[in-house]
């Protein structure tokens, strides 16, 4: 059991309790936000219940309403005084076990002072506090959202082991078996020519040549159906998107027709073109049609196995397309993600947020391995891509080379044709000598044109598949930060409030704007930082902008200086205003103002900013990569902003980058490690240079890879 324990005290006030609940229950899911009620079932014995329930969860939230020290009974005691007052037994369990308490005080409640609580729980007037005011109810519960989130545990993790490992590739013993093979029926023919020649009669001729030809008409298949699918492509391009929103029994009812109708009519014309050889041609082309027709039911019988296991346990880790993953992985990913985005209505949970944003960040490193997929050679795409199919190929090749072999083996061992040729397959008649000694040597030419003619159409296929899904995932990209990271957008009122120009009805569209991509969104980063913060002064609608600029900053489609600068905005927004300690430390001074008690309005707008990038810092660090270059600079800014954010994980990548010699970094992340061994946090006048440096090696780090949704 994990979540989050709601302490309250019965009142007029329980409606605002009760949307709390509701209000956090949606955010973490059923059952994972305890409220007394709703939550201890009927004939449960309740004090058992509550003991249990509060160290089962990871955090206390004491809500606070006006009057709440004030409370008596009919003898006029104090509630909070009484033996058996649960209120104050269920503080007293969560501080005797550690836990975290939070003190949300609702409207213009005041903060208990430690004079006026029992001595058990004097502890509680140390703890920071929240304020949830009747005005701004949904912008004040979403920053405890974000304060809360680090220290609820979370039911689903990312997996960390590929959902299909990468495609096994033929071991080398294999690989030497089907050359061994290739080679024998590649000169078993002519080994049959040369010593049972003077036995074969006509017939038996005949049929070798049919052989031949029939393997060679059907080695032709993928050469023409590749040559109808380039002039067609839009056509052919809008229905293998329908294949990857389809589910595969929907898409097995339309493709089994589809390629019935073709191999039965390649049969058709093969038997007619036969002529009188069609009993040799018959049984050869219903058993490639026989074959063809057991692998297709195969594979979409496997496809609808794996498409409902995907379901149900979506999102999957995703290997790297250089790997092996197959691109329709690739695809169906995208579309599932998109069919996740239509069903989930209304505000999404934390767990949706995650699993959404898992995925968006794989989809996006997938790109820049999509590209380097595009600038392989033909050869090197077939033996990466398609080993098994290359050995298969091969196989094909040397069998229906061998027939024509045999003919020219027979002519050079005879000095000249030893049988009249007749190739009905390919529309030759009865063949005079000097013709058929030259039909071998055009075979062979004519098989070699196919197969290169097969890899090179195939390749430039394939590779206009993948940019093609280059430019689905980044316009997909779009339009998914659009609905996951900006999901709550619509719900803040920005025309009552405002930036430091006036109203703020601009700061939705620069947001959407961001979430959309773009090669330059340098402008737009330039307008919303000027509009939410200029010359010490923050905009009344920093604070309800802080979610929306934490969830893009961590959005790896957009481009990394984009990202950095996003970053060193939310850092300059928790170092600007007051010098005073950092507001969600929790050794704070609990005499340092809070939003709900500064009387100046710049100063308590400055306050509301910062202490709302105090909340989303643990959830926006915990999603940057210590690993990546790209965001080192932005987790030392942000690290220096936020000291209480910093964890043991990210002290110990401050070390080593401090460690680094001419790291960019390394002076910020120095100044910061530093600053987090003292027992204290570092004034505000500290943290805001450290900031300053770390923004000095913004866009300068080494890269790793950039992704940008302008290509």
């Amino acid at each position: 059991m994990s979540g989050i324990f709601v302490n309250y005290r019965s009142g007029p006030h329980a409606a605002a309790v009760e949307a709390v609940h509701l209000e956090l229950e949606q955010q973490f899911g059923p059952g994972r936000v305890f409220l007394d009620q709703p939550s201890i079932e009927i004939g449960d014995r309740y004090p058992d219940v509550l003991r249990r329930q509060v160290l089962a969860h990871d955090v206390l939230l004491v809500v606070i309403h006006r009057g709440w020290l004030d409370d008596r009974d009919d003898s006029g005691t104090r509630l909070i005084d009484r033996d058996r007052d649960w209120v104050r037994e269920e503080i007293e369990i969560a501080i005797g076990a550690g836990k975290p308490v939070v003190p949300v005080l609702l409207g213009d409640a005041a903060p208990p002072m430690p004079r006026d609580l029992p001595r058990s729980i004097r502890e509680l007037a140390l703890r920071q506090v929240h304020r949830i005011r009747r005005g701004s109810f949904g912008p004040d519960l979403d920053r405890l959202v974000g304060r809360l989130e680090p220290h609820v545990s979370t039911d689903w993790q990312p997996p960390t082991g590929p959902a299909e490992r990468p495609p096994r590739r033929p071991s080398r013993p294999l690989v030497g078996l089907v050359a061994a093979l290739a080679i024998a029926l590649l000169v078993t023919p002519t080994i049959l020519v040369l010593t049972l020649s003077d036995s074969l009669d006509r017939r038996a001729w005949r049929d070798l040549e049919v052989v031949g030809q029939l393997s060679m008409i059907f080695l032709a298949i993928p050469l023409v159906a590749v040559a109808v699918v380039f002039p067609f492509r839009p056509l052919f391009l809008r229905s293998d998107r329908l294949h990857h929103v389809w589910s595969m029994v929907r898409y097995r009812q339309f493709a089994v027709p589809v390629v019935a109708f073709g191999l039965l009519s390649s049969t058709v014309v093969a038997v007619l073109a036969a002529e009188e050889r069609w009993r040799t041609a018959l049984p050869i082309a219903l058993g490639v049609d026989f074959v063809a027709f057991v692998l297709l039911t195969r594979w979409l019988a496997y496809e609808e196995e794996r498409e409902e296991d995907d379901q149900r346990t979506w999102p999957q880790p995703l290997v790297s397309p250089v790997d092996g993953t197959p691109v329709d992985g690739f695809r169906r990913a995208v579309a599932m993600l998109r069919a996740r985005s239509v069903e989930w209505t209304g505000r999404l949970s934390r767990e949706q947020r995650d699993r959404s944003w898992w995925v968006m960040d794989q989809m996006c490193d997938a790109v820049p391995a999509l590209l380097a997929r595009t600038r392989r050679g033909r050869f090197r795409w077939l033996i990466d891509d398609h080993p098994w199919w290359a050995c298969c190929y091969a196989v094909w090749i040397a069998a229906t080379m061998g027939p024509f072999v045999a003919v020219a083996a027979d002519w050079v061992r005879a000095g000249r044709p030893a049988r009249v040729g007749s190739y009905p397959l390919l529309g030759l008649r009865t063949l005079a000598a000097p013709a058929t000694a030259v039909m071998p040597i055009v075979f062979a030419a004519g098989l070699a044109a196919i197969c290169l003619a097969n890899l090179d159409l195939w390749c430039r296929l394939r590779r206009w598949h993948d940019l093609l899904l280059v430019d689905e995932i980044r316009q997909d990209l779009a339009e998914f930060a659009v609905r996951f990271h900006l999901d709550e957008l619509a719900r803040v009122p920005w025309s009552h409030l405002r930036d430091v120009d006036g109203p703020a009805t601009e700061i939705p569209v620069l947001l959407r704007g961001l979430a959309g991509g773009g090669a330059d969104q340098r402008p737009i980063v330039d307008r919303l930082d000027a509009r939410l913060l200029r010359h010490g002064t923050v905009g009344e609608a920093a604070a309800s902008a802080v979610t929306f600029l934490a969830n893009l900053a961590a959005a790896r489609h957009l481009t990394t200086c984009t990202r950095q600068r996003l970053a060193t905005l939310l850092a300059r927004l928790a170092t600007t205003g007051p010098d005073v300690a950092d507001p969600a430390d929790p050794t704070a001074d609990p005499a340092d103002p809070t939003a709900g008690t500064v009387a100046d309005p710049v100063r308590r707008t400055a306050v509301e900013a910062r202490l709302a990038v105090a909340g989303v810092t643990p959830r926006l660090l915990g999603r940057l990569r210590t690993e990546d270059s790209a965001d080192e600079p932005m987790i030392v800014s942000l690290a220096a902003a936020v000291p209480s954010a910093v964890d043991a994980r990210l002290v110990a990548a401050l070390e080593d980058l401090a460690a680094q010699q001419d790291h960019p970094c390394g002076p910020a992340a120095a100044m910061v490690a530093a600053d987090h061994r003292r027992s204290t946090a570092p004034p505000v006048a500290a943290r805001r240079a450290a900031v300053e440096l770390a923004a000095g090696a913004m866009c300068h780090a080494t890269h790793r890879g950039e992704v940008t949704m302008g290509g």
